[in-house]
């Protein structure tokens, strides 16, 4: 079974800007990932790791992939190792910021 990850600091965040009812769609956008994990806009690959993007509203959910899941997709057994991290949030003022941002911690990881 495919893991969904989803960061606590994230979740806090969630909670503060949204209401219960809005909560419960962006969980059920996140736990969809679990039976399509190829959802979302890739925005770029850093070592193994793909970042990806899933957008609510005026908001963009950031999720952090291993890029090798086209290979993962033919082998049930390692299907089910796949985890999908869900890692920040911003509006699309601030994208380009949160995207850098991963990018950075990511190649910090890689080298």
């Amino acid at each position: 079974m495919i893991k969904i990850n989803i960061n606590k600091s994230l979740v806090k965040e969630i909670k503060k800007k949204f209401p219960k009812s809005e909560i419960k769609k962006i969980l059920k956008l996140f736990y969809s990932l679990e039976e399509s994990p190829s959802k979302g806009k890739t925005l770029t690959v850093i070592g193994s790791v793909l970042i990806k993007e899933l957008k609510f509203t005026s908001f963009r959910f950031y999720y952090l992939i291993d890029s090798n899941y086209k290979i993962i997709l033919l082998s049930k057994e390692k299907l089910e190792e796949l985890i999908i991290k869900i890692v920040a949030m911003s509006k699309k003022n601030n994208q380009q910021k949160i995207i850098d941002k991963l990018k950075l911690d990511l190649k910090h990881v890689f080298k």
